[in-house]
């Protein structure tokens, strides 16, 4: 289930402005030569669908609908992740009359508009759903991993690990960072929306796990916390390899 979550995920990604064919985009999207594993750290595994897992799902394995209505996009944040990368998010209608919300990586600040780019994934959602934030008080952090594996590529072709989300408005949170054992990286917040990554994040030592997306109000207190799926990171095949690993790292690591 997961597998087939991770590669409808993958299939997202907005054309150019004066192209609004989405089977072009999927077109476009099956020859990149580079695969990223996209990881929404969210209830049930639905990326950005903690309100509504069952619609999300159901619209997100649907290949044909709903999809962004394109034109209709709006920036949330951007964030520099390194090798020249930035990282924007999106909201935008879907076709079916819900909201979708989708990241995009290319070499440009600004989101004046879209490019053509490399895909973040995203979610999409049915009439009525997942519309003006994706998180509730119970589940204040919605968070997505988005990893590519390197495969060789130049660095300008390769876009680091992406971390981006969004924090219950309710939490007041004025600050988001990556934490780990040793380390933090602070990530781009606007509007309760979130994004950033880099190069640390890429099959990082063992020794700084686990990894968390934190959240602080304006006194600098943790208001929320979500676990960055460890696997992921480390870009092994699930918690069953993460965990033999791990202990064979803490054998020789007393």
């Amino acid at each position: 289930m997961v597998d087939t979550l991770l590669d409808e995920l993958e299939r997202l990604a907005p054309p150019v402005p004066t192209t609004p064919d989405w089977n072009d985009v999927l077109r476009r999207g099956r020859v990149h030569r580079v695969r990223r594993r996209t990881v929404g750290m969210a209830v049930a595994a639905a990326v950005l669908a903690i309100a509504v897992p069952a619609v999300a799902l159901s619209g997100l394995l649907d290949l044909v609908r709903p999809v962004p209505v394109l034109h209709s996009a709006q920036p949330l944040v951007s964030a520099r992740v390194g090798n020249g990368f930035y990282a924007h998010l999106w909201r935008s209608r879907s076709t079916t009359g819900g909201s979708c919300v989708f990241a995009t990586y290319n070499h440009v600040a600004g989101t004046a508009r879209l490019l053509p780019l490399f895909s973040g994934g995203g979610a999409c959602s049915r009439k009525g759903e997942l519309t003006a934030s994706p998180t509730t008080a119970a589940h204040p952090l919605a968070v997505t991993l988005s990893i590519e594996r390197r495969l060789g590529v130049a660095s300008r072709q390769w876009v680091p690990p992406v971390v981006w989300g969004a924090v219950d408005p309710g939490l007041h949170a004025t600050r988001v960072a990556v934490v780990w054992r040793g380390g933090r990286h602070d990530l781009t917040l606007r509007k309760d929306w979130f994004a950033g990554g880099g190069r640390g994040l890429f099959i990082p030592p063992l020794h700084k796990f686990p990894f968390f997306v934190v959240a602080y109000d304006r006194d600098g207190h943790e208001v929320a916390r979500r676990k960055l799926d460890s696997p992921t990171l480390l870009m092994v095949n699930g918690w069953k390899e993460f965990t033999r690993r791990y202990k064979v790292w803490k054998r020789t690591h007393p």
